[in-house]
């Protein structure tokens, strides 16, 4: 609030192996406090929806939010992460989360081969599998009119590299009738 922020980035824990229902049910309560102090402020909390956490996709989500302020609770949503957690659309996650999208991450993976299993790399933007024209026209679709923020670099972290991907990111949007 002091920074003059509109919101507040927090991600779920990761699960602990225990009764799924208790932790969420605990991470549920923790939502709804923070919100709490957070709408005090005059902040909006957003959870990242991430891999490795509690909440990796909208339906998770939305199973925690299930009965908490729209206004106050929405979601980071990373078109990227949700390619990772089981490549769920975007039409279908801005579809179920409308409203409670409150910032969007931009980045771009892909999977690699790396025995004895697979690994998601950071790529160029648009050399990717995230289907950015779905993404903009699915955000378009809902009203979005937040922040697209560049996520991950689609190389090494220079200045260079974040013009391209400023670029690239401008070239998608104007070529996607979504947001151009």
């Amino acid at each position: 609030a002091t920074l003059g922020a509109p919101h507040l980035r927090v991600f779920a824990p990761p699960y602990t192996g225990g009764d799924v229902t208790v932790e969420l049910a605990a991470l549920r309560s923790t939502l709804a406090a923070v919100a709490a102090r957070a709408r005090a402020a005059g902040v909006r909390l957003l959870v990242e929806l991430s891999p490795g956490t509690l909440l990796p996709g909208p339906a998770w989500f939305l199973l925690v939010a299930d009965g908490l302020d729209e206004a106050s609770v929405g979601v980071v949503y990373d078109p990227g992460s949700m390619l990772m957690e089981g490549h769920v659309r975007p039409t279908l996650t801005v579809a179920a989360l409308g409203d409670r999208v409150g910032h969007v991450h931009v980045k771009d993976v892909a999977p690699r081969r790396e025995p004895p299993g697979w690994r998601w790399d950071h790529v160029p933007l648009g050399e990717g599998m995230v289907p950015w024209t779905e993404v903009t026209r699915a955000l378009a679709g809902a009203g979005y009119a937040g922040w697209l923020v560049v996520d991950h670099l689609g190389g090494e972290p220079t200045a260079a590299q974040l013009r391209a991907d400023v670029a690239a990111l401008r070239d998608l949007l104007d070529s996607s009738d979504g947001r151009g």
